[in-house]
């Protein structure tokens, strides 16, 4: 693909839009970018800098996976539940599920400390992550204590 530069201004289609989406999606740089557009590092500077859509597009793209990877990084922190699926295999050779299990992945203390650092780089982190993540658990804890008094409350009738 070739983008068309006149008078260090790229001209924008929707084609060179899903391009440089793609491109920023992938975490291509920006020399990479360039070779893909079939022009020079400089021009594609040059392009960024007095093009606002083409700056924009590729800064909402790179913005995108940053928080697709803050979104990652905090679940994997915080721990969370996933379902496992046990498969049998019929005469056939079709799969077929016999067996679902709800199971919790732990919070990760290396990914809770990552975290907390990100969130406060200037600042030295006052917690430590195992006590992060012990308040997230006593959290959860109270919770499910929440709803089975909730639970046990509904079920008994009340004379007056």
């Amino acid at each position: 693909m070739q983008a068309e530069i006149k008078n260090k201004r790229i001209t924008m289609t929707d084609e060179l839009a899903e391009v440089v989406t793609a491109a920023s999606m992938e975490g291509i740089d920006g020399q990479e970018l360039a070779r893909i557009l079939g022009i020079s590092k400089t021009a594609l500077l040059t392009a960024q800098k007095y093009n606002r859509k083409f700056r924009d597009l590729v800064d909402n793209a790179a913005l995108e996976v940053r928080v697709k990877i803050m979104r990652a990084l905090m679940r994997m922190a915080e721990g969370y539940k996933y379902e496992e699926i046990t498969y049998a295999t019929e005469k056939d050779g079709t799969k077929r599920a016999i067996k679902w299990q709800e199971k919790w992945m732990p919070p990760d203390l290396k990914v809770a400390e990552i975290v907390m650092r990100l969130a406060n780089p200037e600042t030295k982190v006052s917690e430590s992550p195992k006590t992060v993540v012990h308040k997230i658990e006593v959290t959860l804890d109270n919770k499910k204590l929440e709803k089975k008094k909730n639970a046990i409350e509904s079920s008994y009738e009340v004379v007056v």
